[in-house]
């Protein structure tokens, strides 16, 4: 094939593909790109939202399949996938609208988070289900030990997930927005980062008592989620988990989470109390920013960050345990102090007092 500028490779990596090449190949209208022989790579991000290709095809001699390669190609309709093929990176098919079919290789060893994810028309298939390390099951995509669920197609309604499965990968569920209620079995340990992302009609899910970790932006535009129990085994409540759940009205935190990480519940709007547990030492910037909290208490030794709770939640803290207390009950001693009643700050001006915190004039 001729010298191709649009083509930047370095050392058998094709690091970056421009849409402006001249030797874009028309067939029937489609924008068809051969990747040239001797590429052993396709790099992170060589198509990243290249919104015009509609058929790529890739030389055997190709291994892997870096991250993002192909994320956002929303008019890719076909590739195929060569048996030299041994890893396929995160989210490096993500959202390609357009894709109807991939088959997997025997050769493929490794899938990394969100492969596929967030492809309503996208159906796997495995080159030889007997010699893969993967398997299917209901078009559900987990490893040979079925331990880890890896994919599950975006037009799911409904998931059975049996026994044995510990993991579910980071972006397995993303984008399923017509999954309503989902059975996790008892065998669950993690789950990935941004697995149950966008899931916009998910209402309940079950969290198992020996659930130990849960990824960021796990359950991020779960939009119609009303309530979560997080497990007991749960030390960390990571960055983005539950933000923008807009309908999240009950969260049950227990004792032995440690932090609540930045963003954690932002926009939950509908939250309008949590118990925070002795455990807590960290609440990071935002966790709680666009709730609707007024009042919360906190452990007297947590290390609450800046912008933590709504600017005008009414933040007091406790010795060894919460006491239930009453909104007005809280503003009454906090008037009784001297101090803002809508958010406990103190009051600056000589004439016109005003909260140093939320701004609020003196009213009473």
């Amino acid at each position: 094939m001729a010298y191709d500028p649009a083509f930047v490779i370095r050392d058998g990596v094709l690091r970056e593909y421009s849409k402006s090449s001249p030797l874009i190949q028309r067939k029937n209208s489609s924008n068809v790109v051969v990747i040239p022989e001797g590429v052993t790579v396709i790099g992170s991000r060589a198509f990243f939202f290249n919104i015009d290709i509609k058929e790529v095809v890739i030389p055997r001699g190709v291994t892997a399949i870096e991250d993002f390669a192909f994320f956002n190609c929303r008019s890719l309709e076909r590739v195929n996938l060569p048996e030299s093929l041994e890893a396929i990176g995160e989210s490096a098919f993500g959202r390609c609208e357009r894709l109807e079919s991939i088959v997997i290789p025997a050769s493929v060893e490794r899938i990394g988070s969100g492969a596929f994810s967030e492809n309503k028309r996208l159906c796997l298939s495995l080159a030889d289900p007997i010699e893969s390390r993967f398997v299917l099951i209901d078009d559900v995509l987990y490893s040979k030990d079925v331990k880890r669920l890896l994919h599950c197609p975006s037009d799911k309604s409904y998931c059975m997930i049996p026994e044995g499965v510990e993991e579910i990968a980071g972006g397995a569920f993303s984008g399923c927005e017509d999954l309503k209620t989902l059975r996790l079995p008892d065998s669950i340990r993690k789950l990935g980062a941004s697995s149950f992302d966008s899931c916009e009609s998910l209402q309940s899910i079950n969290l198992p008592p020996g659930l130990e970790s849960i990824g960021e932006s796990c359950f991020a535009d779960c939009l119609s989620l009303r309530s979560i129990v997080v497990p007991g085994k749960v030390s960390l409540i990571e960055e983005y988990t539950f933000s923008d759940c807009e309908n999240l009205g009950s969260v049950t935190i227990p004792q032995g989470v440690v932090t609540i990480g930045s963003c954690a519940f932002e926009q939950c709007a509908e939250l309008r109390s949590v118990m925070i547990p002795p455990s807590v030492q960290t609440i990071e910037v935002g966790a709680f920013s666009g709730t609707g909290l007024e009042a919360v208490q906190v452990p007297g030794s947590c290390d609450v960050y800046t912008d933590a709770f709504p600017e005008k939640c009414i933040v007091t803290r406790y010795a060894d345990a919460p006491v239930p207390l009453s909104l007005e009950s809280l503003r009454e001693g906090l008037r009784a102090e001297g101090r803002c009643q809508y958010c406990g700050g103190g009051f600056k001006g000589m004439i016109r007092r005003i909260c140093s915190s939320c701004g609020t004039p003196k009213d009473y």
